[in-house]
């Protein structure tokens, strides 16, 4: 496929060449990329992206970290967490690019416009 990169990136995870060397609260444990837009599990605490959770109309949900099961309503949107992620600093996957998270996704569009999905 040849979908932009903005419409790529919000399916999952935020990949960056540094990523690896970031704490692991950073990152999800469901696509192994830099969590986007964080979703917390009330409980247990864990976070992954928001997508990532799907959007299955099960009551039910799953940990992947920890298997704690709650019901959907316990999962919330961390904006704290989401606030306090916006200051990483990060290397662009593709070129040498570096700088916060915050202005990652506006680095991708303006330097990056036709960057295609790996996976099609």
């Amino acid at each position: 496929c040849s979908y932009p990169i903005n419409l790529i990136t919000i399916m999952v995870g935020i990949d960056a060449r540094n990523q690896n060397i970031l704490d692991q609260k950073y990152i999800c444990p469901v696509c192994a990329l830099i969590i986007r837009d964080p979703v917390q599990f009330i409980g247990c605490g864990h976070r992954q992206c928001q997508t990532c959770l799907g959007n299955e109309d099960q009551r039910e949900i799953t940990c992947p970290q920890c298997q704690t099961k709650m019901l959907r309503t316990e999962v919330h949107l961390d904006r704290g967490f989401q606030n306090e992620m916006k200051t990483l600093l990060i290397v662009c996957y593709w070129c040498q690019w570096d700088g916060i998270l915050d202005n990652y996704q506006n680095h991708l569009d303006e330097s990056h416009p036709n960057l295609t999905c790996e996976y099609c």
